[in-house]
Parts: C-alpha cells; sequence; structure tokens
C-alpha cells in the first residue's frame, strides 16, 4: 500500500506541473497480500482523487479478487467504472483478440 500511497502524491504534484501523464495504473499484483477492505478503501480513494486532481485512475484486477462485499459497505458501485471486461473463454474477449501464452504449434 506504500507504493500506492506514492503514486496517488505523484498525481497531486501533477497539478503543478505544466506536463503530466494524465493517468495511474495499477496492475492486482500491486494488492496481492493487501486485506480486502483495504483494497475496497483504496479504490474508493482512487476514484476520489480522480475526481478531485483531475486524472485518470485504471486498476487492473482479476474479478475473482475484487472485494465486491466490501466495496458494496463502502457504497461504491463499482460496476458502473467497469470500462472493459476481458476473459479468456473466446479469442475476442482476449487482450488484442490474442491469447497469450498459447502455444503455436
Amino acid at each position: 500500500m506504500s507504493i500506492y500511497s506514492y503514486d496517488i502524491a505523484l498525481a497531486q504534484v501533477w497539478q503543478g506541473a505544466l506536463v503530466s501523464p494524465g493517468f495511474l495504473i495499477h496492475d492486482s499484483l500491486l494488492f496481492e497480500g493487501v486485506d480486502e477492505r483495504q483494497i475496497a478503501l483504496a479504490l474508493d480513494y482512487g476514484k476520489q482523487a480522480c475526481k478531485r486532481l483531475d486524472f485518470q485512475y485504471i486498476a487492473l484486477i482479476n474479478s475473482d479478487n475484487l472485494p465486491i462485499a466490501d466495496l458494496r459497505e463502502i457504497g461504491l458501485q463499482w460496476q458502473d467504472h467497469v470500462r472493459l471486461r476481458l476473459g479468456d473463454a473466446r479469442p475476442e474477449d482476449a487482450l488484442l483478440g490474442f491469447r497469450f501464452g498459447q502455444t503455436v504449434s
């Protein structure tokens, strides 16, 4: 969570910069081993920081690792913020239409 806090602080610093990336991306590995309630609170704080600091926050999270009960408890309507769902059942649901890790014969 210290990396998360550091990144949010950087987004705050961007406010005063002439040029900034305007977005922050976190992969689910950032939340590995973190309590589900903390993850939910971090996602909610990220949403609030986006509005306040005018940047885009992108969180890449596996659906089976999403703390749905905790998100519901704090009132974060996470479904409203999902922009892309990827899957491995069909090639068209995969990133770039390609199943990574697949062996080619």
